[in-house]
């Protein structure tokens, strides 16, 4: 199988402005394969709660009043319908796939017997001896 390297070295070879372009996009579609999308968005959200609620109050009752669960934004709103919508859709395509795997398995033609196992003589009671090699080398 060849690979054509003059194609994935173009992909990278252009403008500065170009490749910054395509950088972002392969770095957004990772992101979203991987899911991180919602953790991104959350803390954003938090941290424009945060901004929003300490101009009215102290830096303590900020912290509370965002992490507190009472108080959603929309975009926190927004977030937790995303994390649903996506759930349902992947408990969908787990039942989908669980099909797949539903196999009968193949009889064993030639099951293992005592003395074909690796293990035969740790079922023995007798102590296996190997006694060295006669005559023993001599050395120089």
């Amino acid at each position: 199988m060849k690979v054509n390297l003059t194609a994935c070295s173009q992909m990278f070879t252009g403008s500065p402005e170009v490749l910054r372009v395509r950088k972002l996009l392969i770095a957004l579609v990772l992101i979203l394969c991987i899911g991180a999308q919602w953790p991104i968005l959350q803390s954003v959200a938090w941290m424009r709660m945060l901004v929003s609620y300490s101009k009215h109050g102290t830096i303590e009752m900020a912290i509370a009043k965002t992490f507190d669960g009472k108080h959603p934004c929309k975009l926190c709103k927004l977030v937790i319908a995303g994390k649903q919508a996506e759930k349902g859709k992947d408990q969908q395509t787990s039942l989908k796939k669980l099909d797949l795997f539903l196999t009968i398995s193949a009889p064993i033609l030639f099951p293992a017997t005592e003395e074909s196992s690796p293990w035969r003589y740790l079922a023995r009671d007798q102590e296996i001896t190997y006694s060295p090699a006669s005559p023993p080398p001599k050395t120089a």
